[in-house]
């Protein structure tokens, strides 16, 4: 079977993973790499493997890159229009916390207003209670 060495970056492409993924699978031995004459780790992979990520990836590498700046653009608009609800939100409860305060200022002058009508109120007069007629008759014979 025929074989091909490759950088890392370009394994990660042709294989749908990332970098660092291709690197562990090094470290773990399920990818065979190589060190160049630079120190640099070369990938091999087999033509099979070339084939089936290829076809992963759709065969253009252009297609697929044309794929992520499209699924980039979505994500971004998605993220404005998030942002932008989010900005309506703040805007609907900075509007609510200004009335609220509004609305405490007037209860708490209502209660101010209150508190001063009490203070303007006279004292309950101290009524005797009325006694019994036997009590007040017995008052006047005995004088009492």
């Amino acid at each position: 079977m025929a074989e091909r060495t490759l950088e890392i970056g370009e394994a990660a492409r042709i294989l749908g993973i990332s970098t660092e993924a291709v690197r562990k699978r090094i470290k773990r031995g399920s990818l065979k790499a190589q060190k160049n004459v630079d120190g640099q780790w070369l990938v091999i992979l087999d033509e099979s493997r070339l084939a089936a990520g290829h076809r992963d990836n759709g065969g253009d590498s252009v297609q697929a890159d044309a794929a992520g700046v499209a699924a980039t653009m979505n994500l971004v608009r998605s993220s404005a229009a998030i942002e932008e609800a989010l900005r309506d939100e703040v805007d609907i409860l900075r509007d609510e916390i200004a009335f609220l305060r509004d609305e405490v200022s007037r209860l708490e002058a209502i209660i101010a207003g209150l508190t001063q009508n009490i203070k303007m109120l006279e004292a309950p007069r101290q009524t005797q209670l009325r006694t019994s007629w036997w009590q007040r008759l017995k008052s006047k014979l005995i004088g009492g």
